[in-house]
């Protein structure tokens, strides 16, 4: 049995995942991750002991209805919106 775990996360976590373009985002900007994705994340010695801040588990119905709300939408898009709203 494969076990697998929805999380959501913030843009710095996703950006430090080296996911920030290939995860779905939801419509507050946060990013759609699972058990897999996170364990690309390095941790500092003080989020070691701590914990990172900036990640909630959320169950696989929680995760599709949010990538539902925002359109199925990418990061890769949000991060071309705001590169050409700066522009």
């Amino acid at each position: 049995m494969i076990d697998i775990a929805f999380y959501l996360v913030t843009r710095e976590v996703a950006e430090r995942c080296g996911l920030l373009k290939e995860r779905y985002v939801t419509t507050d900007g946060k990013f759609i991750l699972d058990n897999k994705d996170l364990s690309r994340l390095h941790l500092t010695s003080t989020e070691f002991v701590n914990g990172v801040q900036g990640i909630e588990m959320i169950t696989k119905e929680e995760a599709d209805s949010k990538i539902k709300q925002a359109g199925y939408q990418l990061g890769e898009r949000i991060s071309e919106q705001q590169n050409n709203e700066e522009e």
